[in-house]
């Protein structure tokens, strides 16, 4: 089987410099066994930093997550990041992904 931490990640594709960005999306995590869903920055040839996280079981329903990008002085990418829980009996989806200028 798949052991508990690994790790399956959603990168965007570049983005331009911005003053601000508004990253919108969706996200259902529900299970006994949920891990957890991170959201990280990651300027081109640098080091990625976490802007978001939830862990842990959020019930059988979607809900929206925002996260403000400013000042993002480079080329940057996006990384969702899902890190499996203690078994199977959990899922994490993604939907409806958006960036809008702020």
């Amino acid at each position: 089987g798949i052991p508990e931490g690994d790790r399956a990640a959603l990168v965007s594709r570049n983005f331009n410099p911005s003053i601000g960005r508004c990253l919108t999306f969706w996200y259902h995590m529900y299970g006994e066994a949920m891990g957890e869903l991170n959201v990280y920055v990651k300027p081109v040839g640098g080091s990625r930093t976490k802007v978001w996280s939830k862990s842990g079981d959020q019930g059988d329903e979607w809900k929206m997550g925002q996260v403000t990008l400013k000042n993002m002085d480079s080329d940057y990418q996006v990384e969702f990041e899902a890190v499996r829980g203690s078994n199977f009996r959990a899922d994490i989806g993604l939907d409806d992904i958006s960036f809008k200028e702020s």
